[in-house]
């Protein structure tokens, strides 16, 4: 048990490292962008959150229905 958490441990800090690293690289990329494809690409991330947020409240509710329809059938 105590080398599972350990693992996980680990795996969690690479996690965060990599993270670390690909903000830096974003970083770099995005300062490279013209103004303009900075404004094109900040517009299609807003709405590629706004779809992700949406996907991820219907999962949500889809998860909820099933487990009342599961409680209702038994």
């Amino acid at each position: 048990m105590e080398n599972q958490l350990a693992e996980l441990k680990n795996e969690i800090e690479f996690l965060r490292d990599e993270v670390a690293f690909n903000r830096l690289v974003f970083a770099s990329l995005y300062r490279k962008l013209s103004k303009e494809a900075r404004k094109q690409f900040e517009k299609e991330l807003s709405n590629d959150v706004a779809h992700a947020a949406l996907v991820s409240e219907q999962a949500k509710f889809q998860i909820h229905l099933q487990r009342f329809l599961n409680l209702v059938q038994d």
